[in-house]
């Protein structure tokens, strides 16, 4: 068997961002289930590549990672780790279409909401290691509601409490150091 040595790679981004993102939910008093194809079915993604023209790799790619919920309420969360995505907003526009393209699914449903949670290894835009991606929240399609845990507004628009203070005490010092990102004088 061949090592699928890219697979690997971004499989581990996208376990270190997802172990982000469920630590700082469950610090926030969620409850956090992984819901994601990589959690239903490990051996069948990393096979992804070989498999044309299939149903069943068309509709589990399309599953968000986690199912989130607190206080009878539920949401999905999608989680990526981007390193290559530049430090504007139009770089974000684009990124935000795809996401929308790939999950119009559920973003057509309107009983059903979806949060994306953005991991980026620099902090350069917004300052921010972390961004939340809340389209239901916004309507002109220019403006898809990216929001880093810097913004005042983010817990008002998304509805989690507390995302602030967890980013800022809990997830941001860890990232720093990982990152060896430089405080700003």
């Amino acid at each position: 068997m061949k090592l699928n040595k890219k697979w690997y790679s971004q499989k581990i981004k996208g376990d270190f961002a997802e172990s982000i993102c469920e630590n700082h939910f469950l610090s926030l008093g969620y409850s956090v289930e992984k819901s994601g194809i990589e959690s239903i079915a490990p051996i069948y993604c990393s096979n992804f590549s070989k498999i044309k023209n299939n149903k069943v790799k068309e509709y589990l790619n399309k599953t968000p990672d986690f199912i989130v919920s607190k206080n009878n309420e539920a949401f999905f969360v999608e989680v990526k780790y981007v390193d290559t995505i530049s430090n504007d907003k139009e770089a974000f526009y684009k990124f935000g279409s795809s996401l929308i393209k790939k999950y119009n699914h559920i973003l057509s449903n309107e009983n059903v909401s979806i949060y994306f949670y953005v991991l980026v290894p620099h902090n350069d835009f917004y300052d921010s290691h972390v961004f939340l991606f809340m389209p239901e929240v916004y309507s002109p399609p220019k403006d898809f509601g990216w929001r880093s845990p810097k913004f005042k507004a983010i817990e008002t628009l998304s509805g989690i409490d507390g995302f602030i203070t967890s980013y800022s005490e809990i997830v941001e010092p860890f990232l720093n150091n990982i990152f060896k990102t430089k405080k700003k004088l």
